[in-house]
């Protein structure tokens, strides 16, 4: 990364986006502080210089789902409490923000490394909670509160990190190799099923696209892991598949009911963040547990905001996936071909996932998961302008 050339507005720019994204698996408040900073001055870099804002469908599509978070708020049944939580819908603007804030590859890589470095420092720190050498867990969460959110950004990270192993080369290569193997042992010590079966499938994915040949030492070191892993490990995946399993019966429970709340609610849904509320009307009477959400981010957007603005979500996955696939098809350049690949793999991960989880909810998870899927589309421009400039 050059310096030098660049003026006090930009590196500003540059510099609260990397520690945006460097707090993400640290602190929720920081990484916050620092995006809000980075909008700032986002709008003034570009503002005083008159620059034109590059945009995308897929921004406009966010859009579209957050006006109808906006208009189900109004037919809120506890609108206060959705009030409280529209202020979530500024994270769609990471999308505009990581499309304008660099014109050099080079500063993507940059962010990239700074991200990996916190993973490190959180896989490491999953490692001490789990031998219970600082702060005893039976599930790790690393720095963040809760392990549901430390799984879904290891799930999304394990993603990233393959893909740029096989665009690397040398030293290079091994420490994405390194910190994808990391990432994915710091993940299985979380406990947390939905993100184990959602990097399954990101990860079959993005082997099948890249070197279909590589499915079968991904098998044999799937089933090593599987063999070397401590038998609480063991017992909650086939716990995965075990019908009288507690937690799976509740999520059958919560399946019915999201599918009562939205027949009953299919217009504008009960309103941002008011499904816990509504579960305790729906909810089947064998139903004893109370739950802060409904477990899929498909029943959870359908009852909360309604059948249409799902449908608006589904394309926003469709369209997202269609672009970085487009990416990992059509670019030259290696790290942006890549990273595309990336992007691809961290959609099906979070769709996959997010079928037991409502992990697009999760404001950490959707944070890096939209800078993912939005930073090879940057990547992919950048190229385009330079070959139009040759």
């Amino acid at each position: 990364m050059n310096l030098k050339e660049r003026s006090f507005s930009e590196l500003s720019l540059i510099f609260t986006f990397l520690f945006f994204l460097f707090f993400i698996p640290v602190s929720v408040s920081l990484s916050h502080i620092f995006l809000s900073l980075s909008i700032l001055f986002f709008l003034y870099y570009f503002l005083k210089d008159k620059k034109r804002i590059k945009t995308h469908r897929i921004f406009i599509i966010l859009l579209a789902f957050a006006l109808f978070e906006v208009i189900s708020t109004f037919f809120s049944i506890d609108i206060e409490r959705s009030l409280n939580d529209l202020k979530e819908v500024l994270l769609f603007l990471i999308v505009p923000l990581t499309l304008n804030v660099s014109q050099k590859k080079e500063d993507f890589k940059f962010f990239n490394y700074a991200f990996s470095l916190a993973i490190f420092l959180s896989a490491i720190l999953s490692f001490l909670e789990y031998k219970g050498i600082i702060m005893e867990r039976d599930r790790a969460s690393g720095f963040l509160s809760h392990y549901m959110t430390q799984s879904g950004i290891l799930m999304l990270f394990s993603i990233l990190s393959l893909s740029l192993s096989f665009s690397e080369k040398g030293k290079k290569r091994f420490l994405w190799i390194f910190l994808f193997l990391l990432s994915i042992f710091s993940l299985i010590l979380t406990l947390t099923r939905s993100a184990w079966i959602g990097v399954i499938f990101g990860l079959v994915f993005i082997i099948v696209l890249y070197k279909p040949k590589l499915l079968i030492p991904f098998l044999i070191l799937s089933i090593l892991i599987a063999f070397i892993s401590p038998e609480s490990i063991k017992k909650r995946f086939i716990s995965t598949f075990d019908p009288e399993d507690e937690t799976v019966k509740e999520r059958i429970y919560m399946a019915k009911a999201g599918f009562k709340i939205i027949s009953k609610y299919p217009i504008f849904g009960t309103g941002l963040d008011t499904a816990k509320i509504a579960y305790k009307k729906f909810r089947p009477p064998e139903a004893v547990r109370d739950v802060p959400h409904l477990h899929s981010n498909i029943l959870q957007i359908g009852a909360e905001l309604g059948i249409p603005a799902l449908a608006v979500w589904l394309l926003f996955i469709i369209i997202s996936f269609a672009d970085n696939f487009k990416v990992w098809k059509h670019s030259r350049d290696r790290f942006t071909k890549f990273s595309g690949l990336a992007g691809t793999g961290a959609i099906i991960s979070l769709f996959i996932a997010g079928l037991f989880e409502f992990n697009f909810g999760d404001s950490e998870v959707k944070m890096l998961f939209l800078y993912l899927i939005t930073y090879p589309i940057a990547l992919r421009k950048i190229e385009e302008n330079e070959q139009k400039e040759q």
